[in-house]
């Protein structure tokens, strides 16, 4: 069920969101008892599947996330760092098609200026998993996930802080990139 640094395998995030959130991000929003935005707020566009969501343009390369889970029960936060090769867009995007598989049902999309936010509700173990998160983007190499799973009386709130550090080394084992070599000069006299 986990991978590197004990973060949930992404076929696995919905539920996980219950105990903690993969080092990403996906598609933000405010817990259902908060107040919804102002009439005055850009009008959301009505997103009929996750597929359909607005996200951000995010850069692929390597990865810092620095992921803080707090929950009711524990009381102090636990503080995770994780660094890897990513495309958080594609990932945004599979995870929210992961849920969709699993029968989530989502919320429109609220996207104004660089905040995304959105709702969506889950079933799991006999009762209803509501999450939520807000997803501020800084630039396309830097952005800030807060979500929030609740479930019966648990609820659990993780702050993801995203940086883009650099490009991706190339593996070991990949081809390097192939050197021309540089044109021949003529001969002179020739």
């Amino acid at each position: 069920m986990t991978r590197q640094c004990g973060f949930p395998d992404l076929r696995l995030v919905g539920l996980a969101l219950l105990s903690a959130t993969f080092c990403r991000l996906v598609v933000a929003g405010p817990p259902a008892s908060r107040t919804p935005p102002s009439p005055s707020a850009a009008a959301p566009s009505p997103v009929t599947s996750a597929r359909d969501a607005e996200l951000p343009s995010l850069k692929p390369g390597m990865w810092e996330y620095q992921r803080t889970v707090t929950t009711r029960a524990r009381g102090a936060p636990a503080v995770a760092k994780l660094s890897k090769c990513s495309d958080p867009t594609l990932e945004m995007r599979n995870k929210l098609a992961a849920l969709e598989k699993k029968g989530c049902r989502f919320s429109p999309t609220i996207h104004v200026g660089n905040t995304y936010q959105a709702t969506w509700i889950c079933s799991a173990h006999g009762g209803v998993v509501a999450m939520s998160q807000k997803l501020t983007v800084t630039s396309e190499s830097s952005y800030e996930d807060i979500s929030e799973a609740r479930f019966e009386e648990q609820q659990t709130r993780t702050k993801i802080v995203a940086t883009r550090i650099g490009e991706c080394p190339l593996l070991p084992c990949a081809p390097k990139p192939r050197r021309r070599p540089p044109p021949l000069s003529p001969s002179p006299g020739g």
